[in-house]
This record gives structure tokens, sequence and C-alpha cells, in this order.
């Protein structure tokens, strides 16, 4: 609801700023809903091809397990830690992605561009050991960063290892917000684009009625012969035509008016003339005179009734 302030503060606006505001108004709230909508669709897809690339890469290494031998020995892998070593010769992780073998003894290795967060991080072994018996994926949150990590348990005779990937969420979406931001500064652009062109042409669409309240200012002064050209077959069109036909109505009105009183005055000029005249000639002392003269007046008091 309105308040009185909002009120005012929009009556004070011309019928154009308000047209040009309305505009600016609905686009603005139009592109909005668009980078609302194209950011959530974007997101998910992002989520989508992220949990499809911990998969694939989970399907390579058990492929890798079930059907390959030890390159060396020809035979099957012997330990887990070899089986994580040659996976992580053979492959190359994607974009925002690191390969991880948690081998049996030792320090963990990788595969990919290293992230110093996530290899400082106590959180990131902690995970690793709480799944490494069961698997599954887990989100992992640092430092305002997050990240998804998928551990497959590897065992191969007594060892026990796991096979790691990590997924740079925040990374991945960092493109997306650059794409977001491009987006509300063409947004911007075209909001003052839009709002200057609906100003322009509203200026345009209101000409005539802005030549109509001039014409209509002109009359005040009993000049009626004023008339708005009218050029073109719309509804602002057909308001000048009603408009000029006002004006020869009115105009017609004044000049019957007007030749009514000129007779008027006509026929009332002659005899005030011969009353004057007579009153003029009058001889007081002269009864007769008195007598004659009034009745002749009289009479000329009848006819101007």
């Amino acid at each position: 609801m309105k308040t009185p302030a909002v009120r005012s503060a929009l009556s004070r606006l011309s019928v154009r700023q308000r047209l040009t505001a309305t505009i600016a108004l609905l686009t603005t709230l139009a592109l909005v809903v668009v980078g609302l909508t194209l950011y959530v669709v974007e997101s998910r897809r992002i989520d989508r091809a992220i949990e499809s690339s911990l998969v694939q890469e989970i399907g390579e290494f058990r492929a890798l397990q079930q059907n390959e031998v030890d390159p060396q020995t020809r035979q099957p892998f012997a330990s887990a830690d070899r089986l994580l070593q040659v996976f992580l010769e053979r492959n190359l992780p994607e974009a925002h992605e690191q390969l991880f073998a948690f081998p049996s003894t030792g320090k963990p290795t990788y595969q990919g561009d290293p992230d110093p967060e996530l290899q400082r991080s106590r959180q990131f072994p902690a995970l690793v050991s709480e799944l490494s018996t069961t698997g599954g994926t887990r989100t992992l949150r640092l430092a305002g960063r997050q990240y998804r990590v998928a551990v497959l348990p590897v065992r191969a005779g007594d060892e026990s290892a796991a096979f790691v990937v990590v997924h740079d969420v925040t990374s991945s979406r960092d493109e997306l917000r650059g794409l977001m931001t491009t987006y509300a500064l063409l947004a911007a652009l075209s909001v003052a684009l839009i709002a200057g062109l609906a100003s322009w042409s509203a200026g345009r669409l209101l000409r005539p009625v802005r030549r109509l309240r001039e014409t209509a200012q002109g009359i005040t002064d009993g000049d009626l012969s004023a008339r708005l050209e009218v050029t073109g077959h719309d509804d602002l069109s057909d308001l000048q035509r009603t408009f000029n036909d006002m004006l020869d109505r009115l105009e017609s009105a004044f000049v019957t008016q007007r030749q009514l009183l000129d007779d008027a005055g006509h026929e009332l000029r002659t005899p005030l003339t011969v009353l004057s005249g007579h009153l003029e000639v009058l001889d007081l002392d002269d009864p007769d005179d008195v007598a004659a003269t009034r009745e002749l007046l009289m009479d000329e008091v009848d006819r101007m009734a």
C-alpha cells in the first residue's frame, strides 16, 4: 500500500517520467528473474557435472582394478599401493580436480594442481580415514571454500589403501560468478538504454497531448481560431480531432453570441437616442410639452421592453 509521501512524490512526476520509471522497473524485474533462473539452472548443471566427474574417476579406477594387470609383472596387482601408483601415472584429473592416493604406508600422493589449503588441512585426512572403510562421497568446507570428496577403499591382500577424488566446487563456481557479474553489468546497461529509449518514445507519443495543452492555454484570451494538426490515426489523433470539433462548436457559439449582442445593441441604441433627444429639448415650463414627451417616452420604453 502506497503511503501519502509516496503518492505525493509520484504526483509530482510527469506522465513521461512515470512511463519511463515503470518500463525501467519492469525491465529490471524481468532481468533479475532471468538472472536468478540462469544462476540456479547453471549451478545445478555444475553440481551434476561434478558428481558425474567423481563417478567417472571412481569407475575408471574400478575398471583398472578388475580388468588390468601390473605393466611391470604382467600379473594382477600384488598390492593396493602399486594399483594406486599405476592409476595416478596413467590418468590426469579434470579441471579443478585432484586425484589422491592414500597408501597403506607412507604419505599420500596426488595428481593435479596443488592446493595448499587442502594439503595443510587436518579435516581432509580425517574425512578420508572416516570413509576409508565404507567409501562414499562427502562435502568438505575449508577456509570458506567448498570441496566434494569421493573415497574408494582399495584392498589387495593384507593392504588397505584409499583412492580419493577431490573436486574444488568453489573454483568451478567462480566461472559462474564471473558470468553472473558480466550479466549484471550488461543488464544494468540494458536497463539504462531501455529507459532512455522509453523516455524518448514517450516524449514522441505524448507530443500531441503537449500540443493540445498549449492550444488550450492559447484560447484563454478568447482566441478560438487555433487548431491542432492531426497527422495520425491512433487514439491520440482521435482525441485531437475531437478537440478541434469542440473548438469549432465553441467558436460558432461565440460568433452567434456576438451577433446577438450586436443586434440587441443596435435595437436598443435607437430608442435610447430618441429618449435622449426628447429629454434634451423638453420644456419643463410647458405642461402640454411635458405630457406629450412623457407619452412618447413611455411608448419607447414599452417597445424597448
